[in-house]
């Protein structure tokens, strides 16, 4: 038997539900329980003469059948009050997300400026150029949702456009959608100069019963924190940060009564467009209590170089041990999983080094040229790993070198050993 009923895990919470109450588990014994229990009772009402409890002895072959039995209708039983809570979301309205499309602003450039009123049409069709993306099987196409006038004595013009696909895999890095197959007289190149935003995937029963639940706590209104950031991750897309600040005005910095900014960042640590950002804005207001302004706009992102020296045991490939230092790095210092905190610590970062396999000692960490800890300078600041370079030397001192990031220069000195 299949079964297609939403599945809960009564162990699993989330980090803010310590105080609720705990899921119902109507009856906790398995199988093995049941078929103890019935041989003890067998014991017990024979007075100890049916005390063979042996796996081939018949009694206990029937006893282990009749808890087979047991033990199924407990696990519907058991899956009876998640039932009723599925059936009263299906009442109460709550439907399934199907995913969305994503989209975004292109800009079409002529080759001169023209003298008449230049059109693109309605669905005109933009690729990306599958070389700028980082997986090429990926078959997408761009379609513009309106007629595009240029007017005389201009040479380009935007234009909203949707992915004919539903899902995240529509939300393309900026730069990438350059390609159309209609050639057009005068038409010299099409750019995205922002990335495509707005593309989510189906959700699945336990997403939509996790988002009908919350809503419910919530009673579709943002109050606390938590409220603010929740959703705002649910506009940006799964692995996404937000950060709730009260009483910061529109500019992210001036004191502003009846005010909540939210900050966010995407889970591929890019920043969302201004498109995205008023998109979700608009989205958020019409959740806040009377009375109350949102803003939404990305974080600051504070760029960190790091610098380090290692000594690295004998018999590993120093190369694996740069590969494992740069993850352990990107991963620790990911805006989108951060902890909140006033500075980016250089032992903690030591600390993440020491724990690589491979990693006997490190002599020295560095960050952005200096031997001290970095400053983030205000709530919404998250720090990003833009560029490293490592030294490693093993105990017969042979030295190896490794530079990766958006600078390879590297600005600032490494302290000698």
């Amino acid at each position: 038997m299949t079964d297609t009923s939403v599945t809960f895990n009564p162990n699993t919470n989330s980090s803010d539900e310590g105080s609720l109450i705990p899921y119902p588990v109507l009856d906790p014994r398995n199988e093995e329980e049941l078929a103890e229990e019935s041989m003890l009772d067998g014991f017990n009402r024979s007075g100890g003469r049916l005390n063979d409890t042996t796996t081939h002895n018949p009694l206990a072959v029937f006893n282990r059948t009749l808890a087979r039995l047991g033990s199924e209708i407990l696990w519907y039983v058991n899956k009876l009050p998640r039932a009723l809570a599925v059936a009263y979301l299906r009442l109460a309205g709550v439907q399934r997300s199907l995913g969305q499309r994503a989209r975004v602003e292109l800009t079409f450039i002529l080759s001169t400026a023209i003298t008449s009123s230049y059109q693109i049409p309605a669905g005109f069709e933009v690729r990306p150029d599958a070389t700028l993306l980082s997986s090429n099987d990926i078959d997408l196409t761009f379609v513009t949702l309106e007629a595009l006038v240029i007017t005389p004595g201009n040479s380009s013009g935007s234009v909203i456009a949707e992915c004919t696909q539903v899902g995240e895999v529509g939300n393309v890095p900026a730069g990438v959608l350059t390609l159309f197959t209609v050639p057009y007289a005068n038409l010299s190149e099409v750019r995205n100069l922002e990335a495509a935003f707005g593309g989510s995937n189906p959700e699945s029963l336990e997403q939509v019963e996790s988002r009908a639940l919350e809503a419910i706590r919530r009673r579709d209104t943002l109050i606390v924190k938590s409220d603010y950031e929740r959703v705002a991750e649910d506009f940006l897309g799964s692995g996404s940060r937000a950060i709730a600040l009260p009483l910061i005005g529109a500019d992210g910095i001036t004191y502003q009564i009846g005010s909540v900014h939210v900050f966010g960042v995407r889970s591929d640590q890019s920043l969302p467009s201004e498109a995205e950002c008023n998109d979700i804005q608009a989205r958020l207001s019409g959740l806040v209590p009377l009375g109350t302004t949102v803003y939404f706009t990305p974080v600051e992102l504070i760029q960190i170089e790091v610098k380090a020296i290692v000594q690295i045991f004998d018999g590993f490939d120093p190369e694996d041990v740069f590969d494992e230092m740069r993850g352990a790095l990107q991963a620790f210092l990911s805006p989108t999983t951060y902890a909140e905190s006033d500075y980016v610590n250089l032992n903690d970062l030591e600390f993440v080094l020491r724990n690589v396999l491979g990693v006997r000692r490190v002599n020295s960490v560095v960050l952005n040229g200096l031997g001290q800890d970095i400053l983030l300078p205000n709530a919404k600041s998250l720090p990003r790993l833009t560029g490293g370079y490592f030294e490693a030397f093993t105990q017969d001192q042979i030295f190896y070198t490794h530079a990766f990031g958006e600078d390879n220069s590297m600005t600032g000195g490494v302290p000698d050993v």
